[in-house]
């Protein structure tokens, strides 16, 4: 009998070993102290790559958004110095010259001034053929000629404040 129980203590021996082989010892403390702190850190390293994708395109979506707000802004920019400029001689108008007419179109003092002049000396206005009335160059509305203009003042300070189209 003896022998039999060698036999079963093998075969113990055996089922642990194969078992043992199989199967990976449990870690010890430190290692799985180690290991936790390696995986904690990893998952940390993964939020704030999480975190900074976010951010960067959180930025993305906002500098386009300025681009778009720059882009409407020049486009208003550039309408405004386009109307403070004087359609007949292109010039920007300046203080005391802008001068409003009746139909609301804004001329240079001197240009506005010629312009009827000339138009009344040429037997009138080309629709009337009236000598005391005048068209607007940019509208082609009939004014009388004893209309005045009314000057505009503070458009040179509007023209300092708009920047260069540079």
């Amino acid at each position: 009998m003896p022998a039999a129980r060698n036999t079963r203590a093998q075969r113990k021996e055996e089922v642990i070993i194969i078992s043992s082989d199989d199967e990976p010892d449990p870690p010890t403390v430190p290692e799985f102290v180690s290991d936790f702190s390696r995986r904690q850190k990893i998952r940390e390293r993964l939020a704030a790559r999480k975190t900074r994708r976010k951010q960067r395109d959180e930025l993305g979506e906002r500098m386009a958004q300025v681009e778009r707000e720059n882009e409407r802004l020049a486009s208003i920019v550039n309408s405004f110095r386009d109307f403070l400029e004087c359609p007949i001689c292109l010039v920007n108008l300046e203080d005391p010259v802008a001068h409003r007419i009746v139909c609301g179109h804004i001329f240079c003092f001197a240009c506005i001034a010629l312009e009827s002049e000339a138009q009344v000396s040429r037997t009138g206005s080309p629709a009337s053929k009236d000598p005391f009335i005048y068209t607007c160059p940019t509208c082609r509305k009939d004014i009388l000629k004893s209309t005045p203009f009314v000057p505009i003042h503070g458009v040179s300070s509007m023209i300092e404040a708009i920047p260069n189209k540079d």
